[in-house]
């Protein structure tokens, strides 16, 4: 969520200036979208939280949670899709050099240490 709260802050404010979107690249749907992926998180680890290897109905209810993970998943995907594929090509042909650098320093800064690419 740092690298979401990171574009909100500091990226999409350099995005909404640029004005003239192409289609999915309005940015209320990137701001609708880290909401949606904040909510799902919150929800998906409450439940991960609430699992106890106790429980004899634990298998259960991990089955019926995967539905839910795997719809997280797509979401994260196209979420990263609409991001590379609109979000920052845009960004690197209209800003300059100076600003992409300081998008670029703040996303890197929001990664956590032990991240590896």
């Amino acid at each position: 969520m740092a690298h979401a709260q990171v574009e909100d802050i500091v990226a999409l404010p350099v995005y909404k200036r640029l004005g003239n979107f192409p289609e999915g690249g309005h940015p209320s749907l990137f701001d609708a979208e880290h909401k949606g992926i904040e909510r799902m998180l919150r929800s998906l680890t409450q439940r991960l939280e609430s699992l106890s290897p106790n429980d004899p109905s634990l298998r259960r209810r991990i089955v019926v949670n995967l539905d839910r993970y795997m719809l997280f998943r797509h979401l994260i995907e196209h979420h990263t899709l609409r991001e590379q594929n609109i979000f920052y090509p845009l960004l690197d042909e209209k800003v300059d050099a100076d600003e992409k650098e300081r998008i670029k320093e703040a996303l890197q800064n929001a990664m956590p240490p032990d991240f590896v690419r």
